[in-house]
Protein backbone atom coordinates (compact mmCIF):
# COMPACT_ATOMS: atom_id res chain seq x y z
CA UNK A 1 0.00 0.00 0.00
CA UNK A 2 1.04 3.25 -0.78
CA UNK A 3 0.27 6.36 0.67
CA UNK A 4 -3.14 5.88 3.22
CA UNK A 5 -1.88 9.68 5.07
CA UNK A 6 -2.47 10.98 7.92
CA UNK A 7 -6.14 12.71 8.40
CA UNK A 8 -4.70 13.98 11.56
CA UNK A 9 -0.69 14.55 12.50
CA UNK A 10 1.28 12.88 15.46
CA UNK A 11 0.44 16.26 17.48
CA UNK A 12 1.10 14.53 20.60
CA UNK A 13 4.47 13.78 20.29
CA UNK A 14 6.09 10.35 22.25
CA UNK A 15 9.95 9.60 21.57
CA UNK A 16 9.42 8.76 17.46
CA UNK A 17 13.03 8.70 15.37
CA UNK A 18 12.21 12.04 13.71
CA UNK A 19 13.88 13.58 10.55
CA UNK A 20 14.93 17.17 9.65
CA UNK A 21 12.82 17.91 6.33
CA UNK A 22 14.67 17.83 3.10
CA UNK A 23 15.74 20.89 1.50
CA UNK A 24 12.53 21.68 -0.97
CA UNK A 25 13.38 21.84 -4.77
CA UNK A 26 12.17 24.65 -6.63
CA UNK A 27 9.11 23.27 -8.86
CA UNK A 28 10.06 24.59 -12.13
CA UNK A 29 12.16 27.73 -13.25
CA UNK A 30 8.95 29.66 -14.77
CA UNK A 31 7.71 30.34 -11.97
CA UNK A 32 10.92 30.82 -9.79
CA UNK A 33 14.30 31.58 -10.20
CA UNK A 34 14.95 30.17 -6.40
CA UNK A 35 13.43 28.23 -4.04
CA UNK A 36 10.67 29.27 -1.90
CA UNK A 37 12.01 30.29 1.48
CA UNK A 38 9.42 27.69 3.67
CA UNK A 39 7.97 24.16 2.06
CA UNK A 40 5.14 24.85 -0.49
CA UNK A 41 2.90 21.35 0.09
CA UNK A 42 1.83 21.80 -3.73
CA UNK A 43 5.30 21.74 -4.97
CA UNK A 44 6.17 18.92 -2.68
CA UNK A 45 3.05 16.87 -4.29
CA UNK A 46 4.10 17.82 -7.98
CA UNK A 47 7.69 17.02 -7.95
CA UNK A 48 7.20 13.62 -6.31
CA UNK A 49 8.69 14.82 -2.44
CA UNK A 50 5.48 13.49 -0.11
CA UNK A 51 7.29 11.59 2.57
CA UNK A 52 5.61 8.30 3.78
CA UNK A 53 7.36 7.04 6.87
CA UNK A 54 8.60 3.50 6.42
CA UNK A 55 6.55 0.42 7.57
CA UNK A 56 9.05 -0.29 10.97
CA UNK A 57 8.46 3.78 11.76
CA UNK A 58 4.23 3.09 11.62
CA UNK A 59 5.28 -0.16 13.80
CA UNK A 60 7.31 1.65 16.56
CA UNK A 61 4.31 4.12 16.37
CA UNK A 62 1.90 1.39 16.90
CA UNK A 63 3.65 0.36 19.85
CA UNK A 64 3.56 3.68 21.65
CA UNK A 65 0.45 4.43 20.48
CA UNK A 66 -1.24 1.61 22.33
CA UNK A 67 0.70 2.15 25.05
CA UNK A 68 -0.34 6.21 25.98
CA UNK A 69 -3.75 4.82 25.35
CA UNK A 70 -3.63 2.29 27.99
CA UNK A 71 -2.24 5.48 29.88
CA UNK A 72 -4.60 7.64 29.43
CA UNK A 73 -7.58 5.03 30.57
CA UNK A 74 -6.19 4.87 33.55
CA UNK A 75 -6.37 8.47 34.21
CA UNK A 76 -9.17 10.25 36.16
CA UNK A 77 -9.80 13.30 34.52
CA UNK A 78 -12.10 16.18 33.32
CA UNK A 79 -9.72 17.48 30.99
CA UNK A 80 -8.75 14.93 29.05
CA UNK A 81 -7.07 17.95 26.32
CA UNK A 82 -6.35 16.60 22.76
CA UNK A 83 -5.82 12.58 24.00
CA UNK A 84 -8.03 11.54 21.95
CA UNK A 85 -5.43 12.29 18.73
CA UNK A 86 -4.05 8.55 20.27
CA UNK A 87 -6.53 6.71 19.06
CA UNK A 88 -6.16 8.73 15.61
CA UNK A 89 -2.61 7.98 15.08
CA UNK A 90 -2.91 4.77 16.22
CA UNK A 91 -5.54 3.68 13.65
CA UNK A 92 -3.95 5.73 10.18
CA UNK A 93 -0.45 3.58 11.29
CA UNK A 94 -3.06 0.29 11.49
CA UNK A 95 -3.96 1.59 7.76
CA UNK A 96 -0.43 2.14 6.45
CA UNK A 97 0.38 -1.45 7.45
CA UNK A 98 -2.70 -3.22 6.18
CA UNK A 99 -4.65 -3.73 9.27
CA UNK A 100 -7.29 -1.37 8.45
CA UNK A 101 -10.41 -3.50 10.03
CA UNK A 102 -8.53 -3.14 13.42
CA UNK A 103 -8.29 0.57 12.73
CA UNK A 104 -12.06 0.79 12.90
CA UNK A 105 -12.30 -1.48 15.85
CA UNK A 106 -9.94 1.34 17.50
CA UNK A 107 -12.04 4.37 16.05
CA UNK A 108 -14.50 2.51 18.16
CA UNK A 109 -12.87 2.50 21.38
CA UNK A 110 -12.34 6.18 20.61
CA UNK A 111 -16.04 6.54 20.61
CA UNK A 112 -16.26 5.09 24.13
CA UNK A 113 -13.33 6.97 25.59
CA UNK A 114 -15.08 10.31 24.13
CA UNK A 115 -17.97 8.96 25.45
CA UNK A 116 -16.75 8.98 29.35
CA UNK A 117 -14.82 12.37 29.03
CA UNK A 118 -15.87 16.16 29.14
CA UNK A 119 -14.54 17.96 26.02
CA UNK A 120 -16.49 21.31 25.14
CA UNK A 121 -18.43 21.49 22.20
CA UNK A 122 -15.67 22.97 19.60
CA UNK A 123 -12.97 20.07 21.07
CA UNK A 124 -15.94 17.12 20.52
CA UNK A 125 -16.83 18.09 16.66
CA UNK A 126 -13.15 18.50 16.18
CA UNK A 127 -12.78 14.97 17.14
CA UNK A 128 -15.61 13.60 15.30
CA UNK A 129 -14.91 15.06 12.79
CA UNK A 130 -11.07 12.77 12.65
CA UNK A 131 -12.60 9.88 13.64
CA UNK A 132 -15.35 10.28 10.52
CA UNK A 133 -12.03 11.19 7.95
CA UNK A 134 -10.19 8.19 9.33
CA UNK A 135 -12.85 5.82 9.00
CA UNK A 136 -13.14 7.07 5.55
CA UNK A 137 -9.88 6.18 4.91
CA UNK A 138 -9.99 2.89 6.43
CA UNK A 139 -13.37 1.79 4.30
CA UNK A 140 -11.14 2.74 1.74
CA UNK A 141 -7.99 0.36 2.34
CA UNK A 142 -10.80 -2.24 2.78
CA UNK A 143 -12.70 -1.49 -0.67
CA UNK A 144 -15.61 -0.50 0.66
CA UNK A 145 -16.41 2.78 -0.94
CA UNK A 146 -20.04 3.32 0.22
CA UNK A 147 -18.96 3.37 4.13
CA UNK A 148 -16.42 5.25 2.72
CA UNK A 149 -18.25 8.08 1.02
CA UNK A 150 -20.80 7.62 3.79
CA UNK A 151 -17.82 8.34 6.74
CA UNK A 152 -16.25 11.61 4.43
CA UNK A 153 -20.08 12.99 4.50
CA UNK A 154 -20.26 12.66 7.93
CA UNK A 155 -17.41 14.85 8.43
CA UNK A 156 -18.55 17.10 6.22
CA UNK A 157 -22.08 17.52 8.03
CA UNK A 158 -19.73 17.73 11.21
CA UNK A 159 -17.63 20.75 9.80
CA UNK A 160 -18.29 21.94 6.18
CA UNK A 161 -14.56 23.17 6.17
CA UNK A 162 -13.19 20.07 7.82
CA UNK A 163 -9.25 20.07 7.32
CA UNK A 164 -9.26 22.85 4.72
CA UNK A 165 -12.12 21.16 2.65
CA UNK A 166 -10.67 18.00 2.21
CA UNK A 167 -13.10 15.95 2.56
CA UNK A 168 -15.61 17.56 1.02
CA UNK A 169 -13.16 17.37 -2.14
CA UNK A 170 -12.97 13.39 -1.45
CA UNK A 171 -17.02 13.10 -2.14
CA UNK A 172 -16.44 14.93 -4.91
CA UNK A 173 -14.15 13.06 -5.94
CA UNK A 174 -15.78 9.79 -5.73
CA UNK A 175 -18.84 11.23 -7.21
CA UNK A 176 -17.40 11.79 -10.01
CA UNK A 177 -15.21 8.52 -10.43
CA UNK A 178 -19.14 6.69 -10.37
CA UNK A 179 -20.39 9.08 -13.34
CA UNK A 180 -16.62 8.88 -15.37
CA UNK A 181 -17.39 5.16 -15.70
CA UNK A 182 -20.96 5.64 -16.85
CA UNK A 183 -19.84 8.74 -18.80
CA UNK A 184 -16.35 8.78 -20.44
CA UNK A 185 -16.50 12.22 -21.80
CA UNK A 186 -16.58 13.73 -18.52
CA UNK A 187 -12.91 12.69 -18.37
CA UNK A 188 -12.25 16.22 -20.54
CA UNK A 189 -13.26 18.34 -17.34
CA UNK A 190 -11.51 18.00 -13.80
CA UNK A 191 -13.57 16.08 -11.18
CA UNK A 192 -14.43 20.04 -9.30
CA UNK A 193 -15.79 21.50 -12.35
CA UNK A 194 -15.62 24.84 -13.16
CA UNK A 195 -16.21 25.99 -9.48
CA UNK A 196 -12.81 28.26 -9.39
CA UNK A 197 -14.24 29.58 -12.74
CA UNK A 198 -17.56 31.09 -11.18
CA UNK A 199 -16.00 33.05 -8.71
CA UNK A 200 -15.69 36.28 -10.03
CA UNK A 201 -12.83 39.04 -8.50
CA UNK A 202 -11.54 36.50 -5.95
CA UNK A 203 -10.59 33.48 -8.90
CA UNK A 204 -7.13 33.58 -8.54
CA UNK A 205 -7.35 33.34 -5.02
CA UNK A 206 -9.84 30.38 -4.86
CA UNK A 207 -8.00 29.01 -7.35
CA UNK A 208 -5.02 29.00 -5.19
CA UNK A 209 -7.38 27.68 -2.05
CA UNK A 210 -8.48 25.15 -4.18
CA UNK A 211 -4.89 24.15 -5.52
CA UNK A 212 -4.03 23.62 -1.91
CA UNK A 213 -6.93 21.52 -1.21
CA UNK A 214 -6.20 19.14 -3.68
CA UNK A 215 -2.15 18.86 -2.79
CA UNK A 216 -3.78 17.88 0.89
CA UNK A 217 -5.73 15.07 -0.65
CA UNK A 218 -2.86 13.58 -2.69
CA UNK A 219 -0.70 14.14 0.59
CA UNK A 220 -2.86 12.46 3.43
CA UNK A 221 -5.50 9.78 1.84
CA UNK A 222 -5.62 9.42 -1.59
CA UNK A 223 -5.62 6.58 -3.68
CA UNK A 224 -3.11 5.84 -6.63
CA UNK A 225 -6.05 4.70 -8.90
CA UNK A 226 -7.08 8.30 -7.67
CA UNK A 227 -4.33 10.30 -8.73
CA UNK A 228 -4.76 11.13 -12.51
CA UNK A 229 -8.23 12.68 -11.34
CA UNK A 230 -6.62 14.52 -8.29
CA UNK A 231 -3.40 15.58 -10.65
CA UNK A 232 -5.09 16.71 -13.41
CA UNK A 233 -7.79 19.03 -11.21
CA UNK A 234 -5.18 20.54 -9.54
CA UNK A 235 -3.94 20.94 -12.92
CA UNK A 236 -6.54 23.32 -13.55
CA UNK A 237 -6.77 25.31 -10.34
CA UNK A 238 -2.69 25.80 -10.64
CA UNK A 239 -3.37 27.24 -13.93
CA UNK A 240 -6.62 29.34 -12.95
CA UNK A 241 -4.37 30.77 -9.87
CA UNK A 242 -1.82 32.01 -12.38
CA UNK A 243 0.77 29.01 -11.59
CA UNK A 244 1.31 27.52 -15.37
CA UNK A 245 4.74 26.82 -14.74
CA UNK A 246 3.70 24.49 -11.48
CA UNK A 247 0.42 23.54 -13.93
CA UNK A 248 2.59 21.92 -16.41
CA UNK A 249 4.44 19.58 -13.11
CA UNK A 250 0.60 18.26 -12.08
CA UNK A 251 -0.70 17.97 -16.01
CA UNK A 252 2.63 15.87 -16.55
CA UNK A 253 2.20 14.01 -13.41
CA UNK A 254 -1.71 12.89 -14.62
CA UNK A 255 -0.34 12.48 -18.20
CA UNK A 256 1.78 9.74 -16.33
CA UNK A 257 -0.80 7.93 -14.76
CA UNK A 258 -3.03 7.68 -17.75
CA UNK A 259 -5.60 10.52 -17.99
CA UNK A 260 -6.92 10.69 -20.71
CA UNK A 261 -6.87 14.68 -21.42
CA UNK A 262 -3.56 15.65 -19.96
CA UNK A 263 -1.20 15.35 -22.19
CA UNK A 264 -3.19 17.78 -24.46
CA UNK A 265 -3.89 20.59 -21.48
CA UNK A 266 0.10 20.22 -20.83
CA UNK A 267 0.77 21.12 -24.75
CA UNK A 268 -1.69 24.33 -24.22
CA UNK A 269 0.34 26.10 -21.89
CA UNK A 270 3.03 26.42 -24.65
CA UNK A 271 5.84 28.08 -23.62
CA UNK A 272 4.37 29.26 -19.94
CA UNK A 273 4.49 25.91 -18.72
CA UNK A 274 7.67 23.33 -18.40
CA UNK A 275 8.74 20.62 -20.79
CA UNK A 276 7.74 16.56 -20.08
CA UNK A 277 11.42 16.45 -19.57
CA UNK A 278 12.16 19.23 -16.90
CA UNK A 279 9.00 17.19 -14.98
CA UNK A 280 9.96 14.17 -15.09
CA UNK A 281 13.50 15.16 -14.09
CA UNK A 282 12.10 17.22 -11.16
CA UNK A 283 10.17 14.52 -10.30
CA UNK A 284 12.92 11.54 -10.25
CA UNK A 285 15.06 14.14 -7.97
CA UNK A 286 12.00 14.16 -5.22
CA UNK A 287 11.71 10.22 -5.50
CA UNK A 288 14.96 9.77 -4.74
CA UNK A 289 15.12 12.25 -1.96
CA UNK A 290 12.29 10.55 -0.36
CA UNK A 291 14.40 6.98 -0.51
CA UNK A 292 16.79 8.80 0.74
CA UNK A 293 15.33 10.01 3.77
CA UNK A 294 13.23 6.26 4.44
CA UNK A 295 16.68 4.91 4.48
CA UNK A 296 18.02 7.64 7.04
CA UNK A 297 14.80 6.60 9.06
CA UNK A 298 15.42 2.69 8.88
CA UNK A 299 18.87 3.38 10.15
CA UNK A 300 17.78 5.48 12.81
CA UNK A 301 15.05 3.09 13.97
CA UNK A 302 17.86 -0.19 13.85
CA UNK A 303 19.96 1.86 15.79
CA UNK A 304 17.20 2.64 18.23
CA UNK A 305 16.56 -1.06 18.74
CA UNK A 306 20.03 -2.16 19.04
CA UNK A 307 20.20 0.47 22.09
CA UNK A 308 16.99 -1.09 23.45
CA UNK A 309 18.27 -4.37 23.39
CA UNK A 310 22.33 -3.77 24.68
CA UNK A 311 19.95 -2.27 27.72
CA UNK A 312 17.90 -5.57 28.37
CA UNK A 313 20.72 -7.66 28.39
CA UNK A 314 22.71 -5.40 31.39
Amino acid sequence: MRKLHLVSTLALVLPLATLAPAAHACGNDADHQMPPPMPDPIREVINGEVYTHTRAWDELRITEMRAAINTVKTLVTSRPGQSWMYWDNLALSLIRTGQAAEALAVLDDKDRYLASVQLDDSALRMARVWSHGNRGTAWLALGDEANALASFQDAVAADPEAHGGREWAHIQLMHYELNVERYPALASADFLGVRYRAIGEGRVTAARELAETLADLITNGSRPEDDRWIYFALGRALEAGERKGDASFAYRRAEVLGHPHAGAALDALGAAGSSREVADSFWERGQQEVQRRQAVEVASLTKVAARGKTRGRK
